[in-house]
């Protein structure tokens, strides 16, 4: 990232969760995004907008806001039927969002829907560094409808894909990329100039604890007055208790490439069949590969930043 560069952030925000952290990380070390962008996944893309811009009043950031459909274009009959699908035979066993559930509904090719909000061209012809903390439907619509030029993505971070890890919904498919895998398929393959993915293979691995808690909650800022709410009770009665910090990890290697300690470059397929496999990434090495993946990061540096931004922060 570097101050010539607009930044845009996508996220399927919902309450305190992954996303929120995300953001409320980049807001206090003041990488203020120039378009914050809502999708739907974790909720409907309609509620995101409330929680993202709850977020931002907390900061006084008046960072516009857009959210995209709460039905994206890649869900079609079949992917929103295979959600519905998806949900009874899980049941309680998985994480499912908002995937599936009787709020959803899918978009048929003949249905007249309007263009996504999130799909506006920023005023300027600065450099995009895009952050999608969750589905990939937004950049999908902005692409197709080349309203985000495909040569204005100078880089593109993307929360998401699963390699040498298993699913986590299902054996092999990761929540981001399953819950739109035709966005994810085409937006993966495109010619932008640099695609970092941080999967499930970093995301899920590396947890904060008790330590890092203390820390945070010594502040009295949004973020510390939060995590104390929503997760205060949890550390004072399972001290030993430990959350993955998922995309988190994404907006540090964005901010902080440095902390990618190992990382394989290649093609990324994504399976699109209505079967068993559907969502499951697939990575060809090859040096001229279009996107990077990253595999390792600096654990101790990735918590030290967290708990470091946050520690003592006043209001």
């Amino acid at each position: 990232m570097s101050p010539d560069a607009d930044l845009i952030v996508d996220t399927d925000i919902k309450g305190v969760n992954d996303d929120a952290f995300a953001l409320h990380y980049l807001l206090t070390r003041r990488h203020i995004p120039s378009l914050i962008t809502t999708c739907s996944g974790n909720t409907l893309a309609s509620d995101s907008f409330d929680d993202a811009r709850a977020l931002l009043d907390s900061y006084a950031v008046g960072t516009r806001t857009e959210a995209g459909p709460d039905t994206p274009r890649g869900w079609t009959p079949a992917i929103h039927e295979y959600h519905r699908d998806l949900r009874k035979d899980l049941g309680e066993s998985a994480y499912l969002g908002e995937l599936g559930s009787a709020r959803t509904r899918s978009v048929s090719a003949h249905e007249s829907r309007p263009s996504s909000p999130a799909a506006v061209t920023l005023p300027g012809a600065a450099p995009v560094d895009y952050l999608a903390l969750g589905p990939l439907g937004n950049l999908y619509d902005a692409l197709v409808s080349k309203t985000l030029p495909v040569s204005r993505i100078r880089h593109l971070v993307f929360s998401g894909g699963a390699f040498g890890v298993p699913g986590n919904v299902g054996q092999y498919a990761e929540f981001n990329v399953l819950a739109d895998p035709l966005a994810a398929a085409y937006v993966l393959a495109a010619p932008l100039s640099r695609i970092t993915l941080v999967p499930l293979d970093v995301t899920s691995q590396l947890t904060y604890g008790l330590s890092e808690y203390t820390q945070i909650a010594s502040g009295s800022g949004p973020f510390s007055r939060d995590l104390v709410r929503t997760k205060g009770a949890t550390f004072t009665t399972r001290p030993g208790f430990r959350e993955p910090l998922w995309d988190l990890v994404a907006a540090l290697v964005m901010t902080h490439p440095e902390i990618v300690k190992r990382s394989v470059r290649g093609d990324i397929s994504v399976d699109t069949s209505l079967s068993a496999s559907l969502g499951a990434t697939t990575l060809r090495p090859s040096e001229q590969g279009r996107a990077e993946v990253v595999l390792e990061v600096d654990t101790e540096r990735v918590l030290h930043h967290m708990a470091g931004t946050f520690e003592g922060v006043e209001e």
